[in-house]
């Protein structure tokens, strides 16, 4: 066995990772005591020992591939889909050894199989009982007719290894398993090692003894041995090492001549370069991963994220799952005849579909179940910075595909891409007019459209007329105002509010029933949890859990509510399609009624910028309001539940508690909707009469609004003198400001406003302003009139029942 050099002793003296085994050897498992370790015959024309430490590249792909596999963690899953978090199996997989670490055990597993092609487990059993696992290098465990016996190469004691404590993982890369054998792959790239080092001695000697060229002298006769000797330790002495080279020397009776080529000649540099690459190659890396580089390195041109990805795709992640389907098999068998570490004592959850998607972990469920095992390992690669770098870039490049109208479902499955199914995932932007009904359980209603508008405040309800689009105010001429003048524009200014509102119904409808699914769906998966946790009590049972501790108590009710990331994640997937929809229907309403106003064509104009900053800001605050709902449900359930459990009621009474509640939520679904979708829809309005241009806006008051007369104020104010697009209106009363209504942040004022906005231009009258949304506006004829026709027959109900 050759001796290590002294940077391998050095390093094995100051290494923290010792450990004693049974009989008092010392051993280490870690890169250092590779060096001493490999050795072997490496080419036909002569041996290089302990290339791991003396030719550096070879360290270097050991190290990386031991790296990249020490850093994946090792999960457990099970054939029922779910992952294993905690218990015996998982401790083991953490700490394989008493004095090892599942990361230290994971990257000796790697570094020793590509260091001599093959690798031993050992296990060490308590009875029948897993306990520890090993990894043994092939030099210091060997099998001699049919029996194991592993040897410390310090003291050189031996023990006799039982055959089944002995699992053996080979790399096919190696062929046989050893570098000495004719038909192994790794054969190849002995060459390259035996070329890398000698180069390094080539080159070592150059700097050491100043050799630039070889250089005879010529005599015109012969000298004596005395005359040799004498020259010979002259030039030793004179011209050798770096400061002596390239001196001036004086001959007498010689002629010097050259008579060997230079290094530039033989090409030692670019003979090094080259075996660099092979053995890179060799060992599935890409130069540029460790460190080399040059415009005459492999992958030239490449960027080194790309190297990363290509090297993890390539190299590290089918690496890892043959490894993990090894050590799978190695303790199988044992972890399933004893339950104490399998499952006994251990916490699971079921698996996210992002791991789901990880191709390891569905290939290694897959196989479990096909040889019948209870539980199966895989790499986790989630953390991996390159890769998740190269999901986004993935991403970003399908984003074309789904722009184009793909269902973002169908690319996730398509590209095996780490991520949830989003329930709205099956179909994209709709017709406003058209419902999504394929992800909701329940069917959409036909909106049935707005109750009759009351009148302005202080005035009565006049009887329906039908106002001349040309003519909306009655015939009054020269601002002349009568009565019957102002219940005709009254008139005229609910029919185009309505007709607003009837604009954005579908999809405050829609939202609702979205609202309603997102309750239903945290119902269930509460009332679940519940049932686990608690199970099916008695009172007696309910007196016992209402004396625990204040700690335990509120952990039992942490593991019963849901998560609130995950609850944040199903809402906002869920009404984020809408609210974008919502965004998307008032910029083209802003941009018609500019449109009509300045009497051009909206195709000549600039359609709405979904992607205006302000409105993607605008669209990102409308998702944070929709998590403070989901934050205020799990606060008043926990309360609910810490009541219930101090009154001492069972199951069932808690359980009903959690019913009430979340059917409280399903009934305020409409006013969610309602709110969230109309104000996505006024504020997409305001940035679309900013993005074409339009100068000024009067605000609109809403005719279902009884409560607040201040915005009947507010509307009279700006209808007689509009102001500036981008201003902020003043509310009447209140004094709060804001660029449209529902944004002055004051609950008195936003709590179930629903007003709007109207565009205005310099000189039109109230006259022309009505005429043209009454014409064409946000509505059509078609719509006008079923408006009409319906205020009708519910005002003529309306006075049926009061006769």
């Amino acid at each position: 066995m050759p001796s290590a050099p002294p940077t391998a002793r050095a390093a094995r003296t100051r290494s923290p990772h010792r450990f004693r085994g049974q009989q008092g050897r010392s051993a280490e498992l870690g890169l250092a005591d590779l060096a001493r370790f490999f050795s072997g015959g490496l080419a036909d024309h002569g041996q290089v020992s302990n290339p791991a430490s003396k030719v550096a590249v070879v360290y270097a792909c050991i190290r990386s591939k031991a790296d990249a596999i020490g850093m994946m963690p090792l999960r457990v899953s099970t054939g029922d889909d779910q992952v294993v978090e905690t218990g015996p199996l998982v401790q083991l997989l953490e700490r394989p050894h008493p004095q090892l670490s599942g990361r230290a055990f994971r990257r000796a597993v790697s570094a020793w199989l590509d260091s001599f092609g093959e690798v031993h487990l050992v296990r060490t059993f308590t009875g029948r009982r897993l306990i520890s696992i090993e990894p043994v290098s092939p030099l210091e465990l060997r099998k001699d007719a049919g029996i194991w016996r592993r040897t410390d190469p310090r003291t050189g004691r031996s023990e006799v290894i039982e055959d089944e404590r002995v699992y053996t993982i080979i790399d096919p890369d190696f062929g046989a398993g050893r570098l000495d054998r004719g038909l192994s792959p790794r054969q190849a790239v002995a060459n390259a090692i035996s070329q890398q080092y000698h180069a390094d001695i080539a080159n070592d000697h150059a700097l050491r003894y100043g050799v630039g060229g070889g250089m005879g002298l010529r005599s015109e006769g012969n000298l004596t041995p005395e005359q040799r000797e004498d020259l010979r330790d002259q030039l030793e002495d004179r011209f050798s090492g770096p400061r002596g080279r390239h001196l001036w020397m004086i001959l007498e009776g010689l002629k010097a001549e050259p008579i060997s080529p230079t290094f530039r000649d033989q090409e030692f540099t670019d003979l090094k370069q080259f075996s660099r690459e092979d053995i890179c190659v060799a060992f599935g890396l890409n130069p540029l991963v460790l460190g080399y580089g040059g415009r005459e390195s492999l992958g030239s041109g490449q960027h080194t994220d790309a190297a990363h990805e290509v090297v993890w795709n390539d190299t590290h992640l089918p690496r890892a799952e043959w490894i993990a389907e090894e050590i799978t098999d190695c303790i199988a068998p044992w972890i399933e005849a004893d339950q104490s570490l399998s499952m006994r004592d251990a916490v699971r959850r079921p698996a996210r579909t992002a791991e789901h998607r990880q191709g390891a972990c569905r290939r290694a469920v897959a196989r479990a179940v096909g040889l019948g095992h209870d539980n199966c390992l895989w790499f986790d690669s989630s953390g991996v910075s390159v890769l998740a770098k190269s999901r986004l870039e993935q991403a970003e490049q399908l984003k074309t595909y789904f722009d184009m109208g793909v269902p973002l479902n169908d690319l996730l499955s398509s590209n095996d891409l780490p991520y949830e199914d989003r329930p709205w995932g099956n179909t994209w932007y709709k017709s406003l007019s058209l419902q999504d009904v394929q992800a909701e359980d329940d069917p959409i209603d036909d909106p049935t459209g707005p109750p009759t508008a009351p009148a302005s405040p202080g005035s009565s309800e006049p009887e329906p007329s039908e106002p001349s689009p040309d003519d909306p105010d009655g015939g009054a001429r020269d601002g002349a105002e009568t009565a019957h003048t102002r219940q005709l524009t009254e008139q005229a200014k609910a029919r185009i509010w309505e007709a607003w509102r009837l604009s954005w119904a579908p999809l405050a409808k829609t939202t609702e029933q979205r609202v309603k699914a997102h309750w239903r769906s945290l119902r269930k998966q509460t009332l679940r949890k519940l049932s686990n946790e608690l199970g099916d009590d008695t009172p007696d049972q309910a007196a016992v859990r209402a004396s625990w501790p204040a700690a335990q108590t509120r952990d039992l009710i942490a593991r019963i509510l849901f998560d609130l990331v995950e609850a944040n994640q199903s809402l906002i997937a869920r009404v984020t399609p809408m609210i974008r929809e919502s965004f998307r229907l008032g910029g083209e309403q802003a941009i018609a009624e500019h449109a009509d106003a300045s009497d051009q064509d909206a195709a000549e104009l600039d359609p709405f910028r979904l992607a205006d900053p302000e409105v993607a800001a605008g669209i990102r605050r409308r998702e944070l309001m929709l998590t403070n709902i989901n934050r205020r449900v799990r606060n008043q359930i926990g309360e609910s539940i810490a009541q219930g459990i101090a009154q001492q009621e069972t199951t069932s009474q808690i359980a009903e508690r959690v019913r009430k509640q979340f059917n409280l939520e399903a009934g305020r679904a409409n006013t969610v909707a309602r709110t969230e979708i109309g104000r996505s829809v006024e504020e997409a309005r305001h940035q679309g009469r900013l993005q074409v241009g339009t100068p000024l806006k009067s605000w609109l008051w809403s005719r279902r609004e009884t409560g607040r007369p201040w915005h009947f104020d507010t509307e009279t104010q700006t209808f007689e003198s509009p102001i500036p697009a981008a201003a902020d209106f003043r509310v009447a009363q209140t004094g709060n400001t804001c660029p449209h209504p529902r944004a002055t942040n004051d609950p008195e004022d936003d709590i179930n406003c629903g007003c709007t906005t109207i565009a205005r231009f310099p000189g039109d009258s109230v006259k022309q302003v009505l005429a043209r949304y009454l014409e064409r506006g946000f509505t059509d004829p078609v719509r006008l009139r079923s408006l009409d026709e319906r205020r009708a027959r519910t005002n003529h109900r309306n006075r049926k029942e009061a006769a």
